[in-house]
């Protein structure tokens, strides 16, 4: 048996469907996604890889959806996530950390028996390597990110995908090589050989210690009245009997649309800093830890930066942005409203089919990983959702 994990865990339920993409697109020269999406995979192709390598130099694994492949892995979500015995959500309740985090995803209007239930299990959807949120989380390799999804067996055999999803994010550690070492692990030609021992899906890196938090996404609920809800559930430590398991995260860039008093002078006059001007353009800002109050997705029906932007000066200093507009249609991109309102991305890209915003920069993913595994200084510009910028 797996130990439990200290994963992330992400709940998502689809209410709608995911645009299908129908091919990579190229690395574009700058790139910018909501930071705090979660990761999907189409569900036909098994890994998505670069353009054939030498059999010395596989490319990297940066995406995993084919399910004979996941099912060879062996991630089974209780024995990899909770540590226990368990398949479906019934039986799962014997874990503490389980009834806490599903108690927490039921305040947001989901059915409670989907996560209590001996018809429903949490399958393995994907695997997502994510180095390249090193930049997000200095200190780090970024992160290992498994996709489940919750699944409903009816009494007459049938197997129906309910629209929830979890997002389990491990941490990968950097040990001490600037991550080259983290990155070749991912260069392999069979993609079994990730779970064997040292690999980056074994039992050692996806342990308890490494999970970083649970983020859970209601879209709708069972009646199908419209809702849209991102939450995101940090891990607790080693928690006492009398204390809860998780806690509440916030969004990484997200600012509330919603500010009162000086609220949306504060954002103004955070995004003004020429340190976080810079971060924009390398798609890696974030609002964290700056006092800020994040919103319910549902409430990023606009962009986050309708208040701002009549708040900024015409004539500011936004470099390294050519002038205004560019700079907010930037910032904008990498919000969860205005990522969603610009590409119409429906919940977790993974869940139901690659959305176009996975497309899109799964081969400058891939590129990424490729740089740090050859001790390259990788492209770090996240793609736009506008497009090249």
């Amino acid at each position: 048996m797996r130990p439990a994990a200290r994963a992330v865990l992400a709940l998502g339920i689809f209410v709608g469907c995911a645009p299908q993409g129908e091919s990579e697109a190229p690395v574009a020269k700058a790139a910018s996604v909501a930071p705090t999406e979660t990761d999907d995979a189409t569900a036909e192709v098994s890994v998505h890889d670069a353009p054939e390598a030498g059999p010395e130099q596989p490319d990297p694994i940066v995406l995993i959806d084919d399910p004979q492949t996941l099912d060879s892995l062996g991630l089974g979500f209780g024995p990899t996530v909770m540590g226990v015995d368990a398949t479906d959500t019934l039986a799962l309740r014997k874990s503490r950390r389980f009834r806490e985090l599903a108690s927490r995803i039921r305040e947001f209007d989901m059915p409670g028996w989907w996560l209590r239930s001996s018809r429903t299990e949490l399958q393995l959807s994907a695997v997502v390597n994510r180095l390249d949120r090193q930049d997000m989380l200095p200190g780090t390799c970024g992160e290992t990110r498994l996709v489940y999804r919750v699944v409903h067996h009816t009494k007459s055999g049938e197997t129906k995908t309910l629209p929830a999803a979890l997002n389990v994010l491990f941490v990968q550690h950097d040990p001490g090589q600037g991550c080259q070492s983290v990155a070749q692990s991912w260069r392999v030609e069979d993609a079994a050989a990730l779970a064997k021992d040292g690999g980056p899906l074994s039992e050692a890196a996806l342990s308890f210690d490494n999970v970083r938090a649970v983020e859970s996404n209601v879209q709708g609920d069972f009646r199908g009245r419209p809702r849209n809800v991102l939450k995101i559930h940090l891990a607790a430590e080693d928690p006492r009997w009398d204390r809860a398991s998780w806690k509440t995260g916030v969004l990484e860039f997200s600012p509330d649309t919603m500010y009162k008093g000086r609220g949306w002078e504060r954002v103004t006059e955070l995004i003004s800093q020429p340190a976080m001007r810079e971060a924009i353009a390398q798609g890696t800002a974030t609002t964290q830890d700056r006092g800020i109050r994040y919103p319910e997705w549902d409430e990023t029906g606009h962009d986050g930066f309708g208040r701002a932007a009549s708040l900024l000066p015409e004539d500011g200093d936004y470099a390294p942005f050519e002038d205004k507009a560019a700079f907010l249609n930037r910032a904008r991109s990498l919000t969860c409203g205005g990522c969603h309102d610009t590409r119409a991305v429906e919940g977790f890209h993974v869940a139901n089919g690659a959305s176009a915003h996975l497309v899109d920069e799964t081969a400058w993913r891939r590129a990424y990983v490729t740089a740090v595994a050859q001790g390259r200084e990788p492209n770090r510009v996240r793609l736009s959702v506008y497009g090249e910028d």
